[in-house]
């Protein structure tokens, strides 16, 4: 039984790192307020604390990364001449406010605005009042460490593999590794090292320290060691700091093995986790690319193409039976899944996950068959899909 599921956790980011730290495991530094933190003289980083997010959606609210250069920028920051993305230039403003004397209630307010799209968005299918959302939204202050960001989860079908994406701490759009492991040996790595901030040897070399380190942490006793979360932290120097635990879905090893190959019109995913029994199972999968059809969450819902609706399907990761994923080759998987939140719910929260490419045979033109077949009839548009995994491989067909 995980603890901390009967607990209140009003700032669970917060309040596991430092049962994680008691138990001996590193964590980086923390502040009691943006004023400590800045005080301090070092980088940090913001991070929203909520009491949803230690079983709930993931990436909701921004974190905001204090660095030396956006220090020595905010002060004299100018809209008229600054450069970079919104998010960048917002940031920087909320920074030059604060460091002109504004106060953390101001500052953590004017960040909190820069997700107020998708707290409005979580909010209206939550049924929650905004008010009372925000009423329990803080933030913590965590040293920001340099080295690799690290998430690695255990695999729940099949028992001694891991999945773990790295990113480096600068740069993480073009230096980042998603490796498999199994039986403490890189099974796959796909990623990029554009920038040379990435070493790919190190992180095969380190391979058995990273699952280590995970079993290390998910068998302490306020967890559930049956449980496959993803456990964020911070590579530093061959040291793991813990940043995160965030639960995904008990262990449910697969019962056989898929040995025969394609048959007629079946596809073969590029990408499984889950598994499913021998028989397999058929799940009416939903497509649809409008946006009228994400207005309200479904109790259950046997199978979805991921729609890109971020608030929206990551809310539905958990309540899936099947995530079917539409990418066309490993190397696109491991950019998304190490960079953004929501690709690694749709990989290790459903109970089983997809990957297929819509370009071969039965999955051709689909995606513009549904949304013509949705308009014409006013009806979410669904085609029944056999799906047979057993964790390693996955056959997938449409039933004509």
């Amino acid at each position: 039984m995980d603890s901390f599921l009967t607990i209140p956790l009003p700032q669970p980011k917060l309040m596991v790192a430092d049962y994680v730290e008691s138990e001996g495991q590193p964590v980086p530094e923390h502040c009691d307020s943006c004023d400590d933190a800045l005080a301090s003289g070092d980088p940090f980083i913001v991070r929203s604390e909520h009491p949803q997010e230690y079983a709930g959606a993931s990436g909701l609210l921004t974190s905001f990364k204090v660095t030396a250069e956006r220090l020595e920028a905010a002060p004299s920051y100018d809209d008229a001449t600054g450069r970079g993305s919104a998010l960048d230039r917002a940031l920087l403003r909320i920074l030059q406010k604060k460091l002109a004397g504004g106060s953390d209630k101001e500052f953590e307010s004017n960040l909190t605005e820069l997700s107020g799209d998708r707290i409005d968005q979580y909010c209206r299918l939550m049924n929650v009042r905004r008010d009372d959302f925000l009423k329990d939204l803080s933030y913590s202050y965590w040293k920001l460490l340099g080295g690799y960001n690290q998430s690695i989860i255990a695999d729940n079908a099949v028992p001694g593999r891991y999945h773990v994406f790295t990113t480096a701490a600068k740069a993480p759009s073009v230096n980042y590794n998603y490796c498999m492991i199994e039986g403490a040996r890189v099974i796959l790595s796909k990623g990029s090292n554009l920038g040379g901030l990435l070493d790919e040897d190190a992180i095969i070399k380190g391979a058995a320290t990273f699952v280590d380190y995970y079993e290390s942490v998910r068998w302490l006793k306020k967890f559930d060691p049956s449980h496959c979360p993803i456990i964020e932290c911070q590579w530093v120097d061959g040291v793991h700091y813990f940043l995160q635990y965030h639960r995904t879905r008990d262990a449910e090893p697969a019962r056989f093995k898929l040995t025969e190959g394609r048959k007629g019109d079946e596809v073969e995913a590029l990408f499984v986790r889950g598994a499913t029994p021998p028989e397999g199972i058929v799940v009416n999968a939903a497509i649809s690319t409008d946006s009228q059809w994400r207005t309200k969450l479904f109790e259950y819902e046997e199978a979805s193409y991921n729609w890109g609706e971020e608030v929206y399907d990551e809310l539905m990761t958990r309540r899936r039976c099947v995530q079917l994923m539409n990418k066309s080759c490993l190397e696109v998987l491991a950019y998304n899944a190490c960079v953004g939140h929501l690709p690694r719910s749709f990989m290790f929260k459903p109970r089983i996950s997809v990957v297929t490419n819509f370009s071969d045979e039965s999955f051709r033109g689909l995606s513009r068959q549904a949304a013509e077949e949705t308009r014409r009839t006013g009806v979410l548009f669904c085609v029944p899909l056999l799906v047979r995994s057993d964790g390693r491989r996955a056959l997938a067909r449409i039933l004509r």
